[in-house]
C-alpha cells in the first residue's frame, strides 16, 4: 500500500487537450520556460483507429504519422497550438512529446503522452 503526502507543489503538466480547427491546442499547469523555443522537432502526432472486438480493446488499424506544420504558443506560454494535417473524424489522435521542455519554475514536464478520440472535428 502506498501514501501519499500532499507536498503543496504544482506539477508541470498537461492541463488539456483540446481539438481545435486545424489542429490540437495543449494547455498546461504552469508556463513554459521563458528560454524554450518549441517547434515541430518537439513533436511528433499520429492517428488510428479500434476495430471493435468480443474482447476488452482490439488491434490498432490504420496507424499513420500526421504532418506537423507549425508549432505556436500563447503569449502567456501556458496554451501550445500544433498545426496539424490530416485529422480524421472517429480516430484516435496520439500526442507524443519527444523533446521534453520545462516549465518557467523549472520542473520538467510530467508526463509525455496525450490522447484524444476525434468523434467530430471542430469547425
Amino acid at each position: 500500500m502506498h501514501r501519499f503526502n500532499y507536498n503543496k507543489k504544482s506539477t508541470f503538466e498537461m492541463l488539456a487537450v483540446r481539438a481545435m480547427k486545424n489542429g490540437m491546442e495543449i494547455e498546461l499547469t504552469e508556463p513554459v520556460a521563458s528560454d524554450i523555443q518549441l517547434g515541430i522537432e518537439n513533436f511528433d502526432v499520429q492517428q488510428y483507429y479500434y476495430v471493435a472486438t468480443d474482447q476488452y480493446g482490439g488491434p490498432k488499424m490504420g496507424e499513420e504519422e500526421l504532418n506537423l506544420v507549425s508549432v505556436s504558443l500563447t503569449d502567456d506560454r501556458k496554451k501550445i497550438f500544433l498545426n496539424i494535417e490530416g485529422i480524421e473524424e472517429r480516430k484516435v489522435i496520439y500526442i507524443h512529446v519527444k523533446k521534453p521542455f520545462k516549465s518557467q519554475n523549472d520542473q520538467a514536464l510530467w508526463s509525455t503522452e496525450a490522447w484524444y478520440t476525434m468523434t467530430k472535428k471542430p469547425q
